[in-house]
């Protein structure tokens, strides 16, 4: 259940996020990254099965997580700036891609990877 949460919520905020984004309102769609971010924290912390500071995400996430996702974290970060965030955007999205695909394994995921592809093409419309 926490899993698909994770993804759905995912999913639906990155939607929302790009939207605002191709609409030129760069603030709004940095605050929505951010929000997303949590869950990306979180489905990292599934499959590195480290759940030591679930409800507190970036807590000694330094640590705490591989330093390959961390690299991969910052990747989808970014500051006010619109190639930045388009950057970000993508690069969140790919990386929830890479991710699901190492959950699936454990868990029955209502989000599909064809899903996800039709975002990506969505992205670049």
């Amino acid at each position: 259940e926490n899993v698909n949460f994770l993804l759905n919520n995912f999913s639906n905020q990155w939607l929302m996020g790009i939207n605002v984004l191709k609409r030129g309102e760069y603030a709004r769609s940095l605050e929505i990254l951010s929000q997303f971010q949590k869950n990306i924290l979180q489905l990292i912390r599934i499959v590195e099965e480290n759940a030591d500071n679930w409800l507190n995400m970036t807590k000694n996430l330094e640590k705490e997580i591989s330093p390959k996702n961390y690299e991969k974290f910052r990747t989808i970060t970014a500051r006010l700036v619109q190639s930045e965030l388009y950057d970000a955007y993508k690069n969140s999205l790919l990386f929830v891609m890479e991710l699901r695909k190492l959950i699936e394994k454990r868990y029955p995921l209502t989000v599909s990877d064809d899903f996800l592809e039709k975002l990506l093409h969505y992205m670049n419309e």
